[in-house]
């Protein structure tokens, strides 16, 4: 079948991403066409590839703007971004057991020119696997993979599903004491309220100093830096005290 050019070098990146083997590729564009799809945009096949979830959005944005690589990490196929600051978090898919995480890459740039930096972060992996808890994220992996000639070294941890702190705030208004600890359950290792993970558990999950969603910690922090120390502190007017509440305990 003959394509527009455009539409051609769109299924060359995806043949070339590592998402999808040649096979794979032949099938899903013949089922595609069989179902009536327009093949005459690039933009069109990604989203009727995103619609029958053979891509998510984040791999189609990506594999438009022309990105060929990135999107597959040792045994984990990555499948949408959850933040960045100094290092990145991604969601990721472990590629035979289809179980669901959250990868934290350490930047090439750390990893390459400072063994300090990479001490720090296999350290970080290697503590949060000593624990076994229901309220403390779990560890599942840490690993290397090559893109070219750079090393990247990652961390797979549990993915917990839910939104910060701050963005709850920002969609619900200030929350009583008892519905921001108590109720919903909050996830997270320090009080910055950025930072903290309103989850779906029932239970308070404490993280690592750079867990899933935790993107604003910094690699640079101290070798002196304590798992689950404090960096700072929920704003006031975050929680709003209630009749019920006590002053010196929650204020």
């Amino acid at each position: 079948m003959a394509f527009d050019p455009a539409v051609e070098e769109f299924l060359n990146r995806l043949r070339r991403s590592g998402l999808l083997d040649e096979k794979q590729v032949a099938a899903v564009v013949d089922g595609l066409a069989k179902a009536g799809a327009d093949f005459s945009d690039p933009k069109k096949v990604a989203a009727a590839l995103v619609q029958n979830e053979t891509l998510t959005k984040w791999q189609a944005e990506n594999l438009l703007r022309g990105k060929r690589r990135g999107f597959v990490l040792g045994k984990y196929r990555l499948l949408g971004l959850l933040g960045r600051g100094n290092s990145s978090v991604y969601e990721a898919e472990h590629s035979l057991m289809r179980r669901r995480c959250a990868i934290k890459i350490l930047p090439a740039k750390n990893s390459s020119s400072s063994a300090a930096a990479l001490a720090r972060f296999q350290q970080e992996a290697k503590a949060v696997a000593t624990l076994d808890h229901s309220n403390i994220v779990r560890a599942y992996d840490l690993g290397q993979d090559k893109d070219g000639k750079t090393v990247i070294h990652y961390f797979a941890m549990e993915l917990v599903d839910g939104e910060s702190f701050e963005e709850r705030v920002a969609r619900k208004g200030p929350l009583t004491a008892y519905q921001a600890i108590v109720d919903r359950g909050l996830w997270s290792i320090s009080w910055r309220s950025s930072c903290a993970l309103i989850s779906s558990r029932p239970t308070m999950c404490v993280g690592s100093p750079s867990a899933p969603r935790m993107w604003t910690s910094s690699l640079t922090t101290p070798a002196s830096f304590q798992l689950g120390q404090p960096t700072s502190y929920p704003r006031r007017r975050l929680i709003r005290r209630s009749p019920s509440t006590s002053r010196r305990r929650f204020c």
